[in-house]
């Protein structure tokens, strides 16, 4: 396992994780429908999936490298698709992942 296997992932998927736990604590909770609507982890893992599928679909000469040619953009493909696709592009785009969620 290397940096495309395991760390790029959990990176990409802890940081969703925190960006869709900030936007429902900072949202409030009169707007039903703005909770509903931040589904970056999930998205994230449907790219982690899609990634290793088509890691498996290459063929086996190709050693190395499909972790980084496939899991990583699919993955981060998939968390951008969705942040553009429900109008968060500029919130996570500008989100401080430093920032403690609990102040």
């Amino acid at each position: 396992l290397g940096l495309g296997d395991a760390v790029f992932p959990s990176l990409m998927a802890g940081l969703a994780y925190r960006f869709d736990l900030n936007r429902k604590i900072t949202i409030p909770e009169s707007d039903e429908y703005a909770l509903r609507r931040s589904p970056l982890l999930p998205a994230s893992l449907v790219g982690y999936i899609l990634g290793c599928a088509a890691c498996d679909l290459v063929p086996s000469s190709i050693v190395g490298l499909p972790a980084l040619i496939f899991i990583t953009p699919t993955m981060l493909g998939a968390v951008l698709l969705v942040a553009w696709g429900n109008d968060e592009w500029d919130p996570l785009w500008n989100f401080d992942a430093d920032y403690d969620i609990r102040e």
